[in-house]
């Protein structure tokens, strides 16, 4: 197994549940007319509380989004994928089906914009989730989660979108950062929205401590936060390199009496 317990000191490269989104299936994934979610309204904004559906990514990559429709004369829901960089700055669901394979063959279709934006690494990730791999070989994890890490320090406030390994009816979150994509590839990946801010030294009172917040997933988020954990290590021959110095290590390591 190649993942491991995720330590509340870990640091990324990149500094800065409701699971999935708005409640309910897509139907025929997003191919008919999308209505809007039960109790939402077309022009509801997220940031302050809305629930509208600005934009869903399908299985297979499938971007579509809410835009205005001339002849319905109010917004529709319409596929986006080609103009996905247009999009980088709206909030996005995952269909609960959204693989990890999916959004790297997603980054790829878009790799000259991407790639200045986030990793020169992209194409050796993609290239690896393309490879097949042998069953006993998958990652066990039951799924993929991006979530929210946050610190609140006097004045300075970070919060960062993270990838992180869970299971089910299992509170422990797992660090993937060493696990192949192709291993991974197949696992779906949710979102969780809610989070508790930390705080360190806070004199002023400046945030309140163990506040309970909430904030959306733009598909910017989505992929800073998949890119910076795959890419954690370097490319996936440095990644592999630092994993089997870590099990070398463990092996010397000498038994305590």
């Amino acid at each position: 197994m190649w993942t491991r317990e995720l330590g509340e000191a870990r640091k990324h490269k990149w500094a800065g549940s409701c699971l999935n989104g708005s409640g309910g299936l897509v139907d025929d994934l997003g191919e008919r007319h999308l209505a809007f979610p039960e109790g939402a309204t077309e022009n509801a904004d997220s940031s302050t509380g809305g629930s509208a559906l600005d934009m869903i990514l399908l299985p297979g990559g499938t971007l579509r989004a809410s835009v205005w429709d001339p002849e319905l004369r109010q917004n529709a829901m319409r596929e986006v994928t080609e103009d996905l960089p247009y999009y980088l700055r709206t909030v996005v669901r995952l269909h609960d089906r959204v693989t990890l394979r999916d959004l790297l063959l997603l980054a790829e279709r878009h790799r000259d914009f991407l790639l200045p934006l986030f990793t020169d690494l992209l194409d050796d990730f993609v290239d690896e989730v393309k490879r097949p791999t042998a069953s006993d070989e998958l990652c066990e994890l039951d799924y993929l989660e991006i979530q929210w890490e946050s610190f609140a320090e006097r004045r300075r406030f970070d919060l960062q979108p993270v990838l992180v390994g869970r299971n089910h009816d299992d509170p422990q979150i797992y660090s993937v950062e060493a696990v192949p994509t192709n291993a991974l590839g197949h696992l779906p990946v949710l979102l969780r929205g809610d989070f508790r801010l930390k705080c360190g030294p806070n004199p002023e009172n400046v945030f309140p401590p163990e506040h309970d917040l909430r904030r959306d997933f733009l598909l910017y988020d989505v992929f800073e936060a998949v890119l910076a954990e795959i890419t954690f290590h370097g490319d996936p021959t440095e990644r592999d390199r630092w994993w089997r110095e870590i099990g070398s290590r463990e092996v010397e390591k000498p038994e305590e009496d």
